[in-house]
This record gives C-alpha cells, structure tokens and sequence, in this order.
C-alpha cells in the first residue's frame, strides 16, 4: 500500500477533529473519556499518528453533537487519495 497516499487522509481528519473538539470548547482529555481512550491516543489520532477507527470517528461524531461527514474532508481530497491508490496498484 502506498502509505505517502493515505497518511495526508488521516491528517486532515485528525485536523478535522481537532478543530471541531476546539470550537466544541473540549479538551483532548474529556473528549478522549467520552469515547473510552487515552489523551495520548486521542492526540496521535489527532496529529495523524494513529489512523482512527470508523466506530470511534462515529463516536467522536456523536460527542460534537456532529455528522461523521462533518468530520472527513471534502470529496476533492478523497479523489485525490483513490487516484494516487491507482498509480501506485499500477506500479506493482
């Protein structure tokens, strides 16, 4: 898997989280106890050093009082994503 393609996702959605968790007015610490993690683990998924998982982004969603939609970016990125996927299933 091309990793230098997947990890820019990850970041904008950690991006994402982080700055809705800012306007929500929460710390990392009370919006981790509310999903059952660590502030530790909270902070890497929000600095993209741990990729989270569909049923805690769910989680984190429901916190905000906000969409799952609102937490991932905008479709652009994602094409961007599948088509560096595609170049590099190409190179194999």
């Amino acid at each position: 898997m091309c990793r230098f393609v997947i990890e820019p996702l990850y970041g904008r959605i950690g991006e994402r989280i982080r700055n809705a968790r800012k306007r929500a007015r929460l710390t990392q610490e009370s919006l981790a106890r509310g999903i059952g993690r660590t502030r530790d683990s909270l902070a890497s998924i929000e600095a993209a050093r741990q990729r989270v998982q569909v049923h805690t982004l769910y989680q984190i969603a429901a916190l905000l009082g906000l969409a799952v939609a609102d937490l991932l970016p905008p479709a652009e990125a994602a094409a961007l994503v599948c088509a560096g996927l595609a170049r590099c299933a190409r190179r194999r």
